[in-house]
């Protein structure tokens, strides 16, 4: 289809300057130049002369070339196309965000900061350690090169356990866990670690310091949690954005579904909803064909503010009213830049 579409186009614009040429030659061998004298006395006027003695030619017509970011096409060929259309409209995107989430297990989560608890205990002794013997040895006491030897591998042991129990607690959990004493709160019950997803699409620009949440069985109880950060790994249903949240004041139950709502910074956000489908990429740009007219396809860049399900929220580039192309934009594109008079 694309292929012939920028056929159907070079045919028509190689046709249209066949007839402009055919006519121009008829023109000239029909019609005698008129002098000077016999166009003023026709009541005409007479070529303007230079200041060299000559005379400066009269303007030519425009050739008819398409402008940049236009296509037009023959009813047959937006028809071959496919070329479908739909109107905009103007949408509001809310200050908040509905998501969904759940209380984690704590267990997990427990171990590992245990695991790290004891890897720092164990690098701060075997730290102690190769200090004193290297105190020893410079001394010249009771510590010889060996036991320097010795306790400087020890000290590296420890390091890479430290090393590895610290990913292990940033991979699975997020960079929100520096402290270890929260596993205390955790253990006593008087805190709990929910996970909570966006819907696909949604984003905010500034991740919040909070999220209001409340137990799908209690929505009358809402409840703030502070944001420890993104969630590390992505949920395989939702596929959004995702963050981990401590709520410390009466926390649920590990397993209750929870209902949370996310502000985003500032004010609703207003525009235009564009489909996917009628983006199109140029030199890096985002863009879309208006439908200008009939047969007539105007390209406009875009600016993408917000990412919604199978549409983008665009502040500037095109009104609500007017038809977006939202089925043949790539063969517009590819006829655009095939055409010889879109140079």
């Amino acid at each position: 289809m694309r292929a012939a579409l920028a056929i159907a186009v070079l045919l028509a614009s190689l046709s249209a300057h066949c007839t402009r040429d055919a006519e121009k030659s008829a023109s000239t061998r029909s019609r005698p130049t008129a002098s000077a004298a016999e166009a003023s006395t026709r009541g005409g006027t007479a070529p303007e002369t230079s200041a060299r003695g000559g005379t400066v030619p009269e303007a030519s017509p425009s050739a008819g070339a398409a402008a940049p970011g236009r296509v037009t096409l023959a009813p047959d060929a937006v028809a071959s196309a496919g070329i479908e259309t739909v109107a905009l409209a103007r949408i509001t995107v809310p200050a908040e965000i509905d998501g969904f989430g759940r209380v984690l297990d704590p267990l997990p989560l427990v171990d590992a900061l245990h695991a790290r608890a004891a890897a720092r205990s164990a690098a701060a002794a075997a730290r102690a350690e190769h200090e004193r013997v290297l105190r020893l040895h410079r001394d010249e006491e009771n510590a010889s090169t060996r036991d320097v030897e010795n306790a400087r591998a020890a000290l590296d042991r420890a390091d890479a356990e430290l090393a590895n129990a610290t990913a292990r607690v940033t991979l699975a959990w997020g960079v929100g866990f520096a402290d270890d004493a929260v596993s205390g709160e955790l253990v006593a019950g008087r805190a709990a670690v929910a996970r909570i997803d966006l819907p696909v699409g949604e984003h905010v620009e500034q991740v919040p310091s909070t999220i209001t949440v409340a137990a799908i069985g209690r929505p009358e109880r809402p409840l703030v949690a502070g944001v420890l950060g993104p969630a590390p790994t992505a949920d395989a249903t939702m596929q959004g954005d995702g963050y981990l949240v401590l709520i410390a004041a009466e926390p649920p139950p590990a397993g209750t579904a929870l209902r949370a709502t996310v502000t985003r910074a500032g004010a609703p956000l207003a525009g235009v909803g564009v489909p996917r489908a009628a983006i199109v990429w140029s030199e890096g740009r985002p863009a879309a064909y208006i439908e200008s007219g009939p047969g007539a396809f105007e390209r406009r860049e875009l600016v993408l503010a917000v990412a919604l399900p199978g549409a983008w929220l665009v502040t500037d580039g095109v009104a609500a009213g007017e038809r977006v192309v939202t089925t043949g934009a790539a063969q517009l594109l590819s006829a655009e830049t095939l055409a010889p008079d879109a140079q």
